[in-house]
């Protein structure tokens, strides 16, 4: 019998794998390109292998795995070190620096940028490789659907849902061509949260062809309150950075009434629980927020770690 989480996401997810397939079955490579996945990791035990697994089980196989660690001390790099296929460095100061350090040594043709809770569906890789190859795009925003166990984890479900298309919200490019990163210069590292906006933001300036892949991710978020206000917490200090870079585009992105709440209404009032959950949810990851924006006032520093 279908759990909750696989009731609400269906309709979306179950679209989108039979879209991916059909295009995968249709489009024929003549070559297959090297795929660098790089995942930032810092005691991830609870999720790394499900991560590691969904990528070893792609339809697509040229690919390469590269883990950057930041000396986890809760068993994660023994799970790690389990498959020969990963390649593992110690490189990890915080999520931003690592990414590109990982894309320094990359050697594909296109960089793979995920998080170590998230687990690939099958025929992704594939999915993206194809559409950048035949539509020539530069790079790709991967759709995602959240799962878990709990209440909390339904709540940032069905918000995920919300941002399916949006486009302030669903513009994270984690699939993108490699040198069209270096030429970027890669994520800004002066941001610790908003940094996956950011880049796409200068993908656009750049005039530079994006697409959006069919098939999803399926991001397993260990949900805590504790998270909520860290979270909260970083993107109050990083926000000044944030703000001065997009002072218009940060207020559609972080107002309390979203654009894509009020296009998705119907399915959030369709779920009063959850709806109430979502309020409370973003109500506290608000005030936490404010909190960093007051520290970072008051230091006149904005965090980096």
């Amino acid at each position: 019998m279908p759990d909750k989480f696989t009731k609400l996401n269906a309709p979306y997810f179950d679209a989108g794998t039979e879209q991916a397939l059909a295009y995968n079955k249709k489009i024929k490579l003549k070559s297959t390109p090297l795929v660098s996945v790089i995942i930032p990791a810092y005691n991830t035990a609870k999720t790394i292998e499900t991560c590691i697994k969904s990528m070893l089980g792609q339809t697509y196989k040229n690919i390469e795995i590269i883990i950057n660690d930041g000396k986890s001390n809760d068993g994660s790099i023994d799970i790690i070190k389990k498959y020969k296929k990963v390649k593992l460095i110690f490189q990890n100061p915080n999520r931003t620096k690592a990414r590109n350090i990982g894309a320094k040594i990359a050697r594909g043709k296109y960089l793979f940028h995920i998080d170590s809770d998230m687990e690939l569906t099958p025929m992704l890789v594939e999915n993206c490789v194809k559409l950048c190859e035949k539509e020539k795009y530069d790079a790709l925003i991967v759709p995602e659907v959240s799962v878990g166990k709990t209440f909390w984890h339904l709540v940032r479900a069905i918000e995920k849902l919300t941002f399916l298309n949006d486009e302030y919200m669903e513009s994270a490019n984690r699939f993108i061509r490699s040198d069209v990163y270096k030429r970027l210069g890669g994520y800004d590292e002066t941001l610790t949260a908003g940094e996956d906006f950011d880049i796409h933001q200068r993908l656009l300036a750049k005039n530079l062809k994006i697409g959006r892949a069919s098939a999803f991710i399926k991001h397993h978020e260990v949900l805590k309150v504790t998270q909520t206000w860290k979270k909260g917490y970083i993107y109050g200090r990083t926000f000044k950075t944030y703000i001065n870079k997009y002072p218009v585009l940060t207020g559609k992105q972080f107002s309390v009434i979203r654009p894509a709440y009020i296009r998705n209404r119907k399915l959030l009032f369709s779920r009063p629980g959850l709806l109430c959950g979502l309020v409370i949810m973003k109500g506290i990851m608000y005030l936490y927020t404010v909190f960093g924006i007051i520290v970072t006032f008051i230091t006149g520093k904005h965090t980096r770690t």
